[in-house]
């Protein structure tokens, strides 16, 4: 249960366009529908397979297993860059 309420924390801490400068991340829009689902989701255990801090920052699940699912990302490790000297 722990782990699923870290998920929760991480996922709500989502991009927002207003934060690039500080996160060096692109902004996203996550739908009002997409996000409850999701929270829903967490809660229920349909995403237990992904790593907590793969929904640090992120956007939508899909786009949270999309870049589980390429390799040569940061996130396919968990790693999110802060450093604001990498792109």
């Amino acid at each position: 249960m722990l782990e699923r309420a870290r998920k929760l924390a991480n996922y709500l801490s989502q991009p927002f366009f207003v934060a690039e400068p500080y996160i060096h991340r692109p902004g996203c829009y996550v739908g009002l529908e997409e996000a409850l689902d999701t929270f829903r989701d967490i809660l229920d255990g349909r995403h237990d397979d992904l790593p907590t801090s793969a929904l640090y920052f992120a956007g939508g699940i899909e786009e949270i297993r999309g870049r589980l699912e390429a390799p040569s990302t940061p996130a396919a490790n968990g790693e999110i860059r802060t450093d604001a000297t990498q792109p």
